[in-house]
């Protein structure tokens, strides 16, 4: 070989191998850094990428410079068409090397050759890699992707992933829910450019079994299981709940969950502008949706045998020293039970001592190392806690995360207690938020209890969630099982040994000494030692450990003083509904309706403005997909992803108040609340507590009928139902006219078979009542010029 050849070849593999560490140094180190550490984040990442551009020789340092940046925006351009067809991609790659050319050629300078390198390197990773398993790297290696399980724009944002011995051969298997012909549909479909939303269709989605085979999972045929004990594995789950009702059954060795919509997308905005009885349709919606899952299931799948719904154990653990091991279930309140003929209850927590434990999550484990399991509640406050003997709580932990209305529940979450990889003793693996960042994201964590503090022993910054640990490769060594959100998608890892974040910081560093000597070099003695140290101490204080020390202990049981009942009440609100009703004739709203069972979340969230005259206009998200509606009289059009369509006619009158003149509160029980401002306007705010019988009647006052229990279940529930009604309504100081009202809020709860209980929340606010901004433009301008004509 020539030493031309030689030269050329040393200078495409340091090109390859700078690209490469570039990569890395983004992916691995940059964005971890700033997700986790924020404007700290920013800047140790300003500082490190300043630090290696000064070391680079003047003479190359922006070429090297822009040439660097470009690589990392091709190496993003490219993942971003990674999904268009075949002559779309060609097309894009061929687009996007042109444009980043000229512009770095323009602002940068490199040579052809160092550009042609460096994308090729990035093709080489787009090629060869995928891009979402990138993150996992710095603490494990991805065993297997599975295929998509379901449709990114349908109703399901998730299915429950569960670690079982199915097949009885000793070990463990993958169980989820899939449904394969939708997901293959909406790849279809995004290929043609045509996708389009699968919400509030019928579904039949189907359990599924994967297992080790050796060199992959695969999917397990059903007659090589038992489904029956199958269903004993599966956790209770209400996907779609409540705008679905479903239908549990055994056809041909499978398990099939049939998912039947109870409303579409059309009435389901019809209902909720129509402000004054949209809680009380939720509530019937619920009821129905509810004891459909109960019913409709074969008597191996009941989540309840018909008893009071707390018998369901959610966990079990050694919470007492001594056999037998206790069990802990949820409705409204947590118990835990001594096995035996009596079920006898040794401990209780209640809601008012730790608020919506209704909606909590239960893990138990030894986390304190003194050979009896603690509990690991999962609520908005989460907490680590011990029972003694006596039926005593100690709290060892608990999530000091200041309450925040707007990340509610969406706070730190214990997912499992297990050794991952090699290790012995087992982690805590949570999701938790940022270590700076008040964002509410969470990221995979491992953690450590040590003296009342949680001790961070690694983190990935990716979205799984459902995280199971278990050997379900027949290896000795737990791998960590999760489940892809609104991706479908099930991932296995293996835990790593490799201080991989360590070595980027060491090889950085190396790099920046390397450069400083080179530059300093017999000029400047001493300067390379304090670059050293400087970088030292940077290291030892990222590498400390992080940790999360213990909030508040104590129980929220403070006492609350008792409102007395608002005499006035009846005729204020009389008032303001009549006044609402005759005098709002235009006005902004916005608002939701979101059902919570435990960390299923089912979302309704609007924001239009309307004018009764004409109609009304909404932007809303239904399952977290876009969703668009246009009313002009009885002329209705519907939209997704930019394209408007023509609906059926609407005869559903424009009064969206008119109910609220029905609602009739049960003497005696409303309530005055401190005054409160809502967007600038002082109101009075009252409020009532309704049991299920009263939320029933104010229902009926609206020409709702809740229908026939189903079977024997529905007392247990829904006799149980609580709903706190509360609204705002403008003080009659600020104008003569200004008693509208400005916002309303139900809140609703009621144990869920299995499940612990249930929340839902209704909340519209209403400003800028007739004014004059509030223009609604007729389907001429507004939508026919978009309109997609169906033939």
């Amino acid at each position: 070989m020539t030493k031309k050849a030689l030269s050329l070849l040393w200078v495409l593999t340091k090109t390859f191998l700078t690209a490469l560490y570039l990569f890395v140094l983004y992916e691995l180190l940059l964005i971890p850094a700033i997700l986790d550490w924020s404007f700290y984040g920013v800047g140790l990442a300003i500082f490190l990428v300043g630090m290696l551009i000064w070391c680079i020789p003047a003479d190359k340092r922006l070429s090297t410079t822009v040439l660097g940046v470009t690589f990392l925006l091709t190496v993003q351009a490219l993942d971003n068409i990674k999904a268009f067809p075949m002559w779309k991609q060609a097309f894009g790659i061929i687009f996007i090397f042109f444009v980043l050319l000229v512009t770095g050629k323009l602002l940068g300078r490199f040579t052809l050759r160092r550009y042609i390198a460096f994308f090729v390197t990035a093709l080489i990773i787009n090629t060869a890699l995928d891009m979402s398993q990138v993150p996992f790297w710095t603490e494990f290696t991805v065993k297997w992707q599975s295929p998509a399980l379901y449709g990114k724009l349908a109703a399901v944002d998730y299915f429950p992933v569960t670690l079982a011995d199915v097949d009885g051969d000793g070990a463990d298997e993958i169980i989820t829910q899939q449904n394969l012909v939708l997901a293959k549909q909406e790849l279809q479909e995004t290929s043609a450019d045509s996708a389009i939303q699968h919400i509030l269709e019928p579904e039949d989605n189907v359990f599924a079994v994967y297992k080790w085979n050796g060199d992959t999972f695969s999917l397990v045929p059903p007659g090589q299981y038992d489904p029956i004990k199958l269903a004993g594995f599966l956790p209770v789950d209400y996907p779609g709940f409540p705008l679905y009702k479903s239908s549990v059954t055994v056809k041909n060795g499978n398990i099939e969950q049939e998912m039947t919509p109870l409303v579409n997308r059309a009435s389901l905005v019809e209902q909720a502008v129509d402000f004054g009885s949209i809680p009380f349709q939720m509530l019937m919606l619920t009821r129905e949706s509810l004891s459909a899952a109960i019913e409709n299931r074969p008597g191996p799948l009941q989540p309840v045998n018909l008893q009071p719904v707390q018998t369901k154990a959610l966990a079990r653990g050694d919470l007492v020293p001594g056999p037998p091991e206790e069990t802990v279930a949820i409705d409204n309140n947590l118990v835990v039970r001594e096995p035996g003929p009596d079920n006898k209850a040794i401990g209780k927590l209640s809601a008012e001592q730790v608020p919506d434990i209704g909606l909590g999550e239960i893990l138990t484990g030894d986390v304190d190392s003194d050979k009896t399991d603690e509990l690991l509640l999962t609520v908005e406050e989460s907490r680590i806690m011990e029972l003694s003997a006596e039926g005593r709580w100690n709290t060892l932990w608990a999530n000091p995360e200041p309450f925040n209305s707007k990340t509610r529940f969406q706070k730190f979450r214990f997912e499992d207690f297990a050794p991952l990889g090699r290790e012995t003793s087992p982690d805590i693996i949570a999701l938790s938020k940022s270590n700076v960042r008040d964002n509410p994201t969470r990221y995979m964590t491992g953690y450590t209890y040590r003296d009342g503090t949680l001790h961070q022993k690694w983190r990935v910054f990716t979205g799984l969630i459902n995280l199971r640990a278990g050997d379900i490769d027949g290896d000795g060594y737990n791998e960590l099982v999760g489940y892809l959100y609104r991706g479908h998608r099930i991932l296995v890892l293996e835990k790593h040994n490799i201080p991989v974040v360590l070595l980027l910081y060491l090889l950085t560093g190396g790099l920046i000494l390397y450069g400083f000597f080179l530059r300093f070099r017999g000029r400047k003695p001493g300067q390379s030692g304090k670059l050293t140290a400087v970088f030292v101490l940077v290291l030892s204080v990222i590498f400390s450990g992080c940790a999360i020390q213990s909030g508040p202990r104590e129980f929220e049981n403070q006492p609350v003083p008792p409102l007395k009942p608002a005499p006035e009440a009846a005729e204020k609100l009389a008032g303001a509904f009549k006044n609402t009703v005759e005098n709002g004739r235009k006005f902004m709203f916005s608002g939701w309706t979101v059902t919570r069972v435990q960390k299923r979340n089912t979302g309704f969230y609007a924001t239009g403005s309307y004018d009764k005259s004409k109609g009304y206009q909404l932007d809303a998200r239904v399952f977290g997909q876009p969703y668009r509606y246009y009313r002009w009289g009885s002329e209705v059009y519907v939209s997704e992803r930019e394209k408007w369509r023509r609906a059926d006619p609407s005869s559903v009158p424009l009064e969206p108040f008119s109910d609220f003149m029905k609602l009739e509160f049960p003497a005696g029980k409303t309530v005055k609340l401190p005054d409160e401002e809502v967007l600038g306007k002082n109101c009075d705010v009252y409020s009532v507590t309704l049991d299920s019988a009263e939320a029933i009647r104010a229902a009926r006052a609206m020409g709702l009928e809740p229908g026939e229990p189903s079977g024997q279940a529905d007392p247990e529930y829904f006799d149980r139902l609580q709903m706190k009604y509360t609204v705002w309504v403008g003080k009659d100081e600020d104008s003569r006219d200004d008693n509208f009202i400005y916002q309303f809020k139900s809140e609703t709860t009621m144990p869920v078979p299995g499940a612990g209980s249930m929340y839902q929340e209704v909340f519209f606010k209403f400003w800028d009542y007739n004014g004059a901004g509030i223009n609604l433009e007729p389907p001429e301008k507004k939508i026919k010029p978009y309109l997609v004509e169906e033939g």
